[in-house]
């Protein structure tokens, strides 16, 4: 063989199945979650708020109000609900006041502002993850784990 001829790729039966796998992932990264995938994440949520509204929330419970108010934040600064900034930050400092009081009595709760700021965040971020396409979901995660390790965030455990 010259060495004027390029050489042949070699052959990969498999080629055309990840072009379509590819193109079927970036077209569902445009969709918003499905209807079982936001009941699945709200659920989680919503029990977190009335375990910690209740008082007998543990530190996972509030770790996982914490990355849903931190989610929130982001998609709202990324203009989803961009009014709500405000409430979200007022929902991070109960948050915050709640770590403070289990720190010092033992036990997590919240004060009856921190209720009501906790309860608007979270509707919030229910109607976001209705309406957010995956890869904005996705891109906010990335991004609390980024500020998170910055130490810009609130630190779910």
């Amino acid at each position: 063989m010259s060495r004027s001829k390029n050489p042949r790729r070699r052959y990969d039966p498999n080629r055309s199945l990840r072009r379509i796998a590819a193109s079927q992932e970036r077209k569902s990264a445009a969709l918003p979650l499905d209807q079982s995938q936001t009941n699945d994440i709200g659920l989680i949520y919503h029990l977190s708020l009335d375990a910690i509204k209740g008082g007998c929330a543990t530190e996972e419970m509030w770790s996982n109000l914490a990355c849903s108010v931190n989610i929130a934040l982001i998609l709202a600064e990324q203009g989803m609900e961009e009014a709500r900034i405000e409430d979200i930050k007022r929902a991070q400092d109960a948050l915050m006041r709640a770590k403070g009081r289990s720190e010092r009595f033992g036990t997590w709760g919240l004060d009856g502002d921190g209720i009501r700021d906790l309860q608007l965040a979270v509707t919030v971020h229910d109607s976001q993850m209705k309406t957010a396409p995956k890869a904005q979901v996705r891109a906010a995660i990335n991004e609390m784990h980024r500020r998170m390790a910055a130490g810009d965030f609130l630190e779910i455990q």
